[in-house]
């Protein structure tokens, strides 16, 4: 008698034994079946840095720099973009001359001074289908004084990690693009269009 209690006391437990990894595996198969585990597709842009006249924009005339973004990759890219300039983006202009390179600082009320957090009011997040490029202009002239003739030198950097998400939101959360891209590039004032290049040229 005491053996057959044990021995059904045993097989009890055992039921309950499978019965429990039983609900474990479907509980763990329902869980893979709605989750997203594919790894995140590669994401591939690369950025270009040439200086223009803002009426090539049918902006204000002056000097002007275009920054641009161009999705090389197999999949669509979400690139955080904001009506201020800074901290999303970080700027330096240097002249340069026989004694080496000197920082130009930007003109009073220059309107670097930009907001700290993203505003989705303002702000967004564009997408860039493959192949597809995406152009932000920026007004040198405005920010800093180019009055003097001779060499330049810019240097423009994208950062999107520089930014404050609210409700703790976060660059992964958006889906956006997270790495650091930057360039530079060499000009001389005065500023002498392409087309009037090739005029002088003939």
């Amino acid at each position: 008698m005491v053996k057959q209690g044990k021995s059904t006391a045993y097989k009890t437990r055992m039921v309950v034994v499978g019965l429990s990894g039983l609900a474990l595996l479907l509980w763990l198969g329902c869980y893979l079946w709605t989750y997203d585990y594919r790894l995140p597709e590669a994401q591939f842009v690369s950025v270009s840095l040439r200086i223009c006249d803002g009426t090539e924009f049918y902006r204000a005339p002056g000097v002007w720099a275009c920054f641009t973004f161009v999705n090389t990759g197999q999949s669509r890219v979400r690139l955080v973009e904001t009506q201020a300039l800074t901290p999303l983006y970080s700027v330096n202009v240097f002249y340069q001359d026989s004694g080496g390179s000197t920082g130009v600082p930007p003109m009073p009320h220059h309107g670097l001074a930009g907001q700290k957090s993203f505003d989705p009011n303002k702000d967004s997040v564009v997408e860039l289908p493959p192949g597809s490029a995406l152009s932000h202009l920026i007004p040198l002239s405005q920010i800093y004084d180019l009055r003097r003739e001779g060499k330049y030198a810019l240097t423009v950097a994208y950062k999107p990690g520089a930014w404050a998400f609210p409700a703790g939101q976060t660059l992964a959360d958006l889906k956006a693009y997270d790495q650091e891209l930057q360039r530079s590039t060499g000009f001389q004032l005065p500023f002498v269009r392409p087309s009037e290049k090739a005029e002088k040229r003939e």
